[in-house]
Order: C-alpha cells, then sequence, then structure tokens
C-alpha cells in the first residue's frame, strides 16, 4: 500500500465517505486500499466501503468479499418526450433488457432497469435488481395550425332580380366588412356581414367556389330591393321599404323600437312604407315570443309546508311563495291534522311551463291546506325550593329552579282573603318551555297577610293544569 498524504470528509476515518487528494475535498482519490494504521478501506467509484481491521498496513490487506448492488452501478435515465424510447446507463455493470416502462411518460416518473454485475464482485454474471431512477417526460410541442371559422355573406342581387341565399364561408384569416365575394360558376355576388356571429361549424355554406374579390366592398350597383313587413305586435302584413341590401325571408328588422319580420317582396301597391328599417343583429328569425296572459296564484305556488310539533304550541308554517296570513286551527293538535291557511299573494310571477308568467291576482287572499303532526306530551313539570320563609316588612329575591319538557306558566294564589300573594310577590318570567331558572321577588310588604301564599307552576299556559307549588310564608307576629 503506497504511502501519500490524503484527505477524507469526516472526524474520523472510519466515519469517513470519500477520500480526497486535496484539502477542499473536490478531487477524489484513486480507487484502491486506504488505511489510517488501524482499519483498511477499499475506495470506488469515490465511495469508501465498509472497514477491516489492518493486521499489517504495511502489506496490502485482503480486500473484503464484496457484492455488486444497484447503488454501485449507479444508473441514471435520461429526460425525453412523451412517447419516445427510454434512454439511460449505468456507472458500473451492463444493462440487461432495456428499460422498464420502455417509453417516456409526462412529469416525473421511476423507470428500471435489471444490470448485469461485472468481475471483480462476488456476483460477477448475476443480473440484479430491478434498479430504479427518475426522468423527467416532456410533451410533444404543437406546433399551432391556422384557425378555420366560417364567416356570414349576404348574397346580393343580381340584374335578374335574384339573391343568392345568404351563408358562411370557411376562411383562415377574417375577411373585411362588406367585402366582395364572387362565385365564378354562377356569377353570383355576397359581402361579408361583420355584424353576425362567426361560428366555428356549419352546413350552411356558400358554394365552395365562392371567393373573395380584392379589393372590392359591398354589392355591385343593382336594382334597389323592396321587402314587405309584417308587424310583429299584430301580424298586420300593410308595410314595405326599398333597400340596397339583401334580407332573409322571415328575419326579424326594427324601426322605431317596433319590430317586423320580412314577408316577401315588394311589388308594388298601397302598403305604407317604413323609413330607417335596420336589421336585428345578431341574426334572428321569427317576431319575439309574446309575453304570456297573467295567471292566478294558487295553492300549489305556494308550496305550503307545516313542521312537526307539540300539541298546544302554535303551528309553525312555512312557504316558498307567498306569505301565511293566518292558519287554523293556529295549535297543533295530537296526531295528523289538516291545517287551513290563507295564504297573501306578495309575488309578481309564478313558473309556468319553464318561465316565469305575471301573476293575475297580487296580494288576493288563497286558500291552501297542508297537513302537519302534533306529539302529545306528558308534561314532566316540577319546581323547587318546595317552600320560602321571608322576613316581613324586608323586600328579598329568590331563585325558582323549573324543571320541565314543554311549555310552562306561574301564577299566584293564597295569602289571605282577598289573595296578597300577587301584590306582594312577582317573579322575573312568568311562561317559558323547558328549563328555566326563575327570580321570586318579595317587596316587602305584610299588611293584610294571612295564611301562606303560592307560587303555581302550571302546564301550557296560565289556565293549564298545576303541576307543582312552592309555598310563600311571611315572618310577622300577626296580622297588621
Amino acid at each position: 500500500m503506497a504511502q501519500g498524504t490524503y484527505y477524507f470528509d469526516a472526524a474520523t476515518f472510519a466515519s469517513a465517505t470519500a477520500v480526497f487528494t486535496d484539502s477542499d475535498l473536490t478531487i477524489c482519490a484513486a480507487d484502491g486500499y486506504y488505511s489510517d494504521g488501524v482499519i483498511s478501506r477499499q475506495l470506488v467509484n469515490c465511495v469508501l466501503l465498509d472497514a477491516v481491521v489492518c493486521p499489517n498496513c504495511g502489506g496490502s490487506p485482503t480486500p473484503p468479499a464484496l457484492v455488486f448492488t444497484c447503488a454501485i452501478a449507479s444508473l441514471s435515465i435520461n429526460n425525453g418526450t412523451v412517447g419516445n424510447a427510454v434512454t439511460g446507463s449505468v456507472v458500473n455493470g451492463t444493462i440487461q433488457g432495456g428499460f422498464t416502462p420502455s417509453t417516456y411518460s409526462l412529469g416525473t416518473n421511476a423507470y428500471t432497469a435489471s444490470v448485469l454485475a461485472p468481475a471483480p464482485y462476488t456476483n460477477a454474471g448475476v443480473t440484479i435488481g430491478p434498479c430504479s431512477a427518475n426522468a423527467v417526460g416532456s410533451s410533444v410541442p404543437i406546433v399551432p395550425q391556422p384557425t378555420l371559422a366560417y364567416y356570414y355573406l349576404r348574397g346580393c342581387q343580381n340584374a335578374a332580380g335574384n339573391v343568392p341565399a345568404n351563408g358562411y364561408k370557411n376562411l383562415t384569416t377574417a375577411p373585411g366588412n362588406s367585402q366582395r365575394f364572387l362565385d365564378g360558376n354562377s356569377g353570383d355576388f355576397w359581402t361579408h356581414d361583420s355584424n353576425q356571429p362567426t361560428v366555428s361549424s356549419t352546413t350552411n355554406t356558400v358554394p365552395s367556389t365562392t371567393q373573395i374579390v380584392a379589393g372590392a366592398f359591398g354589392c355591385p350597383d343593382v336594382t334597389r330591393n323592396g321587402y314587405v313587413l309584417q308587424r310583429c305586435s299584430d301580424l298586420n302584413s300593410n308595410f314595405f321599404f326599398i333597400t340596397n341590401d339583401s334580407f332573409d325571408n322571415a328575419q326579424r328588422v326594427e324601426s322605431a323600437g317596433v319590430s317586423y319580420i320580412i314577408n316577401g317582396r315588394y311589388g308594388g301597391g298601397g302598403q305604407s312604407e317604413v323609413p330607417n328599417v335596420t336589421a336585428v343583429s345578431p341574426l334572428v328569425i321569427g317576431c319575439p315570443a309574446l309575453p304570456p296572459t297573467p295567471v292566478p296564484f294558487i295553492c300549489s305556488d305556494a308550496v305550503l309546508t307545516i313542521s312537526d310539533g307539540i300539541v298546544g304550541n302554535l303551528v309553525e308554517a312555512q312557504t316558498a311563495n307567498g306569505t301565511v296570513a293566518s292558519i287554523s286551527p293556529n295549535t297543533y293538535q295530537a296526531g295528523t291534522t289538516t291545517y287551513n291557511a290563507n295564504i297573501e299573494v306578495t309575488v309578481t310571477s309564478v313558473v309556468r311551463g319553464g318561465e316565469d308568467v305575471e301573476v293575475s291576482n297580487p296580494n288576493a287572499l288563497v286558500p291552501c291546506q297542508a297537513q302537519g303532526l302534533g306529539e302529545v306530551i306528558t308534561p314532566i313539570l316540577n319546581m323547587s325550593p318546595n317552600s320560602i320563609n321571608y322576613p316581613g316588612g324586608y323586600a328579598d329575591n329568590r331563585i325558582l329552579y323549573i324543571t320541565a319538557n314543554g311549555p310552562w306558566a306561574l301564577t299566584f294564589s293564597g295569602g289571605g282573603t282577598p289573595s296578597k300573594t300577587g301584590q306582594y310577590f312577582s317573579v322575573s318570567q312568568s311562561s317559558g318551555t323547558g328549563n328555566a331558572s326563575v327570580t321570586l321577588l318579595y317587596n316587602g310588604g305584610v299588611n293584610g297577610w294571612a295564611n301562606s301564599g303560592f307560587v303555581e307552576l302550571r302546564a301550557g299556559n296560565a289556565f293549564g293544569s298545576i303541576e307543582d307549588t312552592t309555598a310563600l310564608t311571611i315572618q310577622i307576629a300577626g296580622p297588621a
């Protein structure tokens, strides 16, 4: 083992990963065996292998048995284009059988290959793997193609008074407005109408032999066109107009805000001429739809529903349209019950046949019915404490604790004849639903007090059955 000065990348040779010939650790030492006088390690491709004890570092130690692995093979895959064959290489060994997958996929993906181990490794001649490495697959560049679109052409009247049908011409470049086109076979002319929409596909085309007439715009000078007009509001056809333009039959036009449609050629006669007629853009065929006749708002338009509730409680009703003005009965009845409601029409339109239609009875009251379930609940009502004693003449507040599974109310009784309880006592909450803590207020009065008074806990409301009481007594020497 030759002597020399070398550098390694750790505090000790045993923990180092590589050997270098410069102190900056940038130049790897040559493959071979290196020792610090205690252990010997083999350097392969700038990687230190496992250490062996050096019995005589003056001579060459017996190298450890090395097994060829994927790490030593160092597989790398080249980046490529999606769909192309995968390419790559190894630092050591020989790739066997190509790569898996064999073609590139989009993005970063793993590719594998088997590698034949070379000598002097203990598994020389054996195929190991698959070994794996990542590579990036990129999309095939798309060469932009000219965009083909269809442009609307209007036919020009010829000398015989005929107008070729309007249609579309497919072009890769948009023509100018009123650009003239000519069909060399028929001699017919068209002009481009840029106010009409350009489409990507259509079967309504002019003859394929129609071509642009360079530098020419508008129709050639011929006899002017006359058209009969039908007024859309009443279908009256006693109108006409004269124009240099050509129009489709039933095409919608306007004059002074009034809609008409083309109703054939004008051949003279007693019709009234309409001035300043313009085409509706984009092209529209036929009159606009007349607004539908108003319809009455009915119960089904309200979509009335009744929530389930507890017997005796106020009925809760909901509508999708309109407002519940009244409902009878207005409290829940036991079981499934039909409730009668009056729905005020507060909407201006309803849906009929998939479209909104004006209602003919706004603000009316429409009778309606719906069913709801009333649940009977056995009241569970308790109040504590069951008695309270007050020192006479001193105002005082105490707390009543109510346990309930439904609505309740508090009333007073007793305390003399007539009853004084309601004069000397009051509560912060006289009714409620469910559990509650209620403040009982004593004003200090004793005049005329005799016998005990009572706070009464009633089911439902102030007229319900008494479910529990709290006795109220006042400490006095005798009736005042």
